[in-house]
């Protein structure tokens, strides 16, 4: 465990390097998953879209893949060498996902014994205390659990109670006075491509602007993660399909337009901002009470957790890594 942009990958990103290595890295998302895999060539590690080995054995090998292709491929009779190094990449998403929307996930704690490997890697920078303790349940001894929460040292993260018909005066004086690169993150696809016409109002050309969430085509997220690459968006408009793991260093603040799903989901957006060396990132989360009752009407403990987050009259880093702990 470790905040988001410290570093969780340059570990396994250094283990798959070994002569002779076999890493196999399960990520929840194709972008995230895109990344990684320019990670790894980067660093001369093969990487094996079909799953299988090397000709040359001493030549290191990394498989990157989702809980779906994987469960895939090990119905075809598929299982990685017992050298293997397992890494679950965001294994948060198994108490978040792995019950209902994307069940494969609660398959992944049984792997170590299932192929019998003698490593496995578990990274995430938002594990609950619920989600530890089921890992801890669920995987094999010996345990070693390394870090905590935490946020970005230099995040200036406030919450506004405000009603919606006054964010878009909100938005505009937020604009004027953070012209460098940021994101807007918003609550369903609708309120993303309204919100990408809100900032292409106050852009000095509609190139500026970018936009992305789950219902693009694969060419169009594409060019979107490469002009985001190279610096070409100035502010970006996303779900939280751009949250989890994405790492664009130039992004200089977050403003969540809506109130989140998850405090999990929104401690990976608060984690989109400030990864570069010398960044002063800041956050702001917007919400009120309409926002809450139409968000959370499930009576679960996680929908109680977000009330909890924005009635509370603590300082909003605090409670969030009071909450982690």
């Amino acid at each position: 465990m470790a905040p988001t942009g410290m570093g969780k990958s340059l570990i396994f990103e250094t283990l798959a390097q070994k002569p002779y290595a076999r890493t196999l890295i399960v990520s929840p998302l194709r972008a995230l998953i895109r990344q990684q895999e320019l990670a790894l060539e980067s660093k001369g590690i093969l990487i094996d879209p079909r799953l299988q080995c090397a000709a040359n054995p001493r030549h290191p090998v990394a498989w990157v893949t989702t809980p779906e292709a994987l469960s895939h491929r090990m119905r075809a009779g598929w299982r990685p060498p017992a050298s293997t190094l397992l890494v679950v990449d965001e294994c948060h998403c198994i108490e978040e996902w792995g019950q209902t929307f994307r069940p494969e996930f609660s398959l992944l704690p049984q792997l170590p014994q299932l192929w019998e490997l003698n490593r496995s890697l578990w990274l995430s920078a938002t594990l609950t205390p619920h989600a530890r303790s089921l890992l801890s349940r669920e995987l094999p001894q010996p345990q070693y659990w390394v870090g905590r929460f935490g946020l970005h040292p230099q995040l200036r993260l406030r919450k506004l109670r405000i009603p919606k018909i006054a964010r878009p005066q909100l938005l505009a004086h937020w604009l004027n006075l953070h012209p460098e690169p940021g994101i807007v993150f918003c609550a369903s696809r609708k309120s993303c491509q309204e919100m990408a016409r809100r900032l292409e109002i106050h852009a000095q050309s509609h190139h500026e602007v970018g936009l992305y969430h789950a219902g693009l085509t694969h060419e169009e997220r594409l060019s979107m993660e490469e002009r985001a690459r190279t610096g070409s968006i100035r502010w970006l408009a996303a779900t939280s399909a751009f949250g989890m793991g994405m790492n664009f260093p130039q992004f200089a603040w977050v403003l969540l337009w809506e109130t989140p799903y998850t405090l999990a989901s929104l401690a990976q957006m608060l984690g989109r901002c400030g990864r570069s060396l010398h960044a002063k990132p800041e956050a702001l989360v917007l919400w009120d009470e309409s926002d809450l009752e139409g968000l959370c009407s499930a009576e679960t403990e996680s929908a109680q957790k977000i009330r909890d987050f924005f009635r509370s009259t603590d300082e909003p880093s605090v409670w969030l890594t009071g909450f982690f702990s």
